[in-house]
């Protein structure tokens, strides 16, 4: 229950913060309403908080908006949005989104397969360290 209170409490300061704007904020609570920690798992408001924050050009919300597209979690399956939302968190230099952007042109999923590319973002996630980007 402690956990729980604390992560209840967290979802509320961050629902004031994402209110007046706050990127960060929203990204929190996309993740903790996609996850369904500190607050009762709901993927219409995990994309809607994602939605906001990633339109303010936060990477991690993007990246977080890419994947749910390619999953089709909240949100209907569509590869040429979650190509355009990873694309813009990688171009970011956001690590986590090279990484998936290497995956995507490596495997094929959502464009053309493309091997040059795939190395591309590979090569740009593991310079700054994603050990399974190499």
């Amino acid at each position: 229950m402690g956990l729980f209170s604390f992560e209840s409490k967290q979802v509320k300061e961050w629902k004031k913060l994402a209110k007046s704007g706050d990127m960060d904020a929203q990204y929190h609570l996309a993740r903790a309403y996609a996850n369904g920690k500190g607050a009762s798992q709901n993927m219409k408001k995990a994309v809607e908080y994602c939605v906001q924050s990633a339109e303010q050009e936060y990477a991690p919300a993007q990246a977080l908006l890419a994947h749910f597209y390619g999953y089709g979690k909240g949100v209907e399956k569509d590869y040429g949005e979650m190509i355009h939302w990873g694309e813009k968190a990688a171009l970011q230099g956001y690590a986590k989104a090279q990484y998936n952007m290497g995956r995507c042109y490596e495997m094929g999923k959502g464009t053309e397969a493309d091997m040059e590319k795939a190395r591309r973002w590979y090569t740009l996630a593991a310079e700054q360290g994603r050990p399974d980007a190499n």
